[in-house]
């Protein structure tokens, strides 16, 4: 399950996480991002793995990054951040698919708003277990409804653009020829990558 930051569940949503079946809470925030966290929850074990470490840890290539992207349109800010993401943090993205593989009971993954990260990480799953393309972006574009439902984009903005998972992914995929491929590049093997597969098929 991906999701918004699960740090800001209430006893209830807790509870609902439980009854769903949830037991992994892997949270792709970067470290400073959780200083003000409450502690852990029990009953659920928690990992926290930095995704965009590169964009989040590195203040001299974040300010590169957001000066190089200055002058393009949203979707061409969005496509940069996560091809060089894809490229730069491409272990981290393996090591949260072994994260994913290993445990057991139900994963909720998420970063602060669930789109980023969170909605990267979750098109590379679709990809791996086949899932068409256009339904991993229109997966990915969904994200724009529930984060304003949420209160967490300004009225008139697009953070969720079109044209974006779909073009990087497609990308990834022309480089390494599939999206196992880009993982077990990035350091991922083929018995999690499997084991991913077995549990998201079934449950299809």
């Amino acid at each position: 399950m991906r999701a918004g930051n699960a740090r800001e569940l209430t006893p209830a949503g807790w509870r609902a996480a439980s009854r769903y079946g949830i037991r992994t809470i892997l949270d792709l925030r970067s470290e400073p991002e959780c200083a003000a966290d409450p502690p852990a929850q029990p009953g659920f074990i928690h990992r926290r793995l930095s995704l965009f470490d590169h964009f989040d840890g590195d203040e001299a290539y974040r300010g590169g990054l957001l000066s190089r992207v200055s002058g393009l349109d949203v979707a061409e800010k969005h496509r940069a951040l996560y091809r060089e993401a894809l490229e730069l943090d491409a272990a981290r993205f393996a090591e949260a698919a072994g994260v994913l593989a290993a445990a057991d009971g139900g994963v909720l993954f998420h970063c602060v708003g669930g789109k980023d990260r969170t909605g990267l990480l979750a098109a590379l799953l679709l990809r791996l277990v086949g899932v068409p393309m256009e339904v991993v972006e229109a997966d990915y574009v969904r994200s724009e409804a529930r984060l304003r439902l949420a209160g967490g984009a300004p009225p008139g903005a697009v953070s969720a653009p079109r044209g974006v998972v779909d073009r990087i992914l497609d990308e990834a995929e022309a480089r390494h020829g599939s999206t196992a491929a880009y993982l077990l590049h990035a350091g991922a093997t083929e018995a999690q990558l499997e084991r991913l597969r077995r549990r998201f098929l079934a449950l299809a």
